[in-house]
């Protein structure tokens, strides 16, 4: 075994916790199911898509033993069993389930992280080099517009951001961000495209130097920095408590501006054992 899982953690206010955590001996993904926009209305959601993608994964990697392989070949399985459920074709819509993806695997004598989306790993290092933020910035940058024109539209109406959210305005910039998933012109993100798994950052880093890996979705990442000191010294459930206070002393979104007041918190925390 070249794993040993330490922690983790799912959170969630919703019945259904649209993050997911897999992880065998050696593997380990975890998955941020995207947030449903009203863009599939009737159709499978994000909750499904993470749980049968795992699922599908859990079998594929069984005979394909190549982690991207197995992806999309999992990638394959959801999409024929969505089309079974809907007679809808979901590689021709972007109208679909979609997800965002962090992913380590041990091979032989390197450890491999993949970021797809907005999912984090960090790698904490033996020799003391500064731990290793391992994540994607193009999701966050069209999150960023429209965040930024909530905290405008917020300023111009005298009203919170939270109450932004809501508004036509608002709604279109995430609805036009969301059909950008998969294009060349926008972002990468786990949904029925294959080419996405190519698009994945990888980062290699030698067995015997790595200590340890922090995976986790973005509902954790006002503690980013928190992490980056060093492995955390606490119970992950603790640091997700501080979270939430420090969220609803913000209840308003206007110290941290966001999409939620709480959203779905997923975190592993992975020893590289020898």
């Amino acid at each position: 075994m070249s794993f040993k899982v330490e922690q983790t953690l799912l959170v969630s206010e919703k019945t259904n916790n649209e993050d997911y955590i897999w992880y065998n001996q050696n593997t380990a993904l975890i998955f941020d199911g995207s947030t449903n926009l009203g863009l599939y209305a009737n159709l499978p959601d994000a909750y499904w898509y993470v749980q049968s993608f795992a699922k599908a994964f859990e079998e594929c990697i069984k005979t394909e033993p190549c982690l991207l392989s197995a992806l999309k070949n999992s990638i394959d399985a959801v999409a024929e069993r969505f089309y079974e459920i809907t007679s809808i074709d979901p590689t021709q819509t972007t109208n679909t389930s979609s997800a965002s993806l962090s992913a380590v695997t041990v091979v032989e004598d390197r450890v491999d992280c993949y970021a797809l989306g907005d999912c984090s790993s960090i790698v904490y290092f033996k020799d003391g080099t500064a731990p290793k933020l391992i994540r994607q910035n193009l999701v966050a940058q069209f999150d960023n517009v429209a965040i930024a024109e909530m905290v405008k539209i917020a300023k111009e109406k005298g009203i919170d951001v939270c109450e932004t959210i809501s508004l036509p305005e608002i709604r279109s910039i995430l609805a036009a961000n969301r059909k950008k998933m998969n294009a060349p012109d926008g972002y990468w993100i786990l949904s029925f495209q294959k080419e996405a798994i190519d698009h994945m950052e990888k980062h290699s880093f030698p067995k015997d130097n790595v200590e340890g890996i922090l995976m986790f979705t973005d509902g954790l990442n006002l503690m980013t920095d928190y992490f980056l000191q060093g492995v955390p010294k606490r119970p992950l459930a603790d640091i997700c408590t501080e979270l939430q206070k420090i969220e609803n002393d913000d209840c308003t979104w206007n110290k941290y501006p966001r999409f939620h007041t709480h959203d779905d918190v997923g975190a592993i925390y992975i020893k590289i054992e020898d």
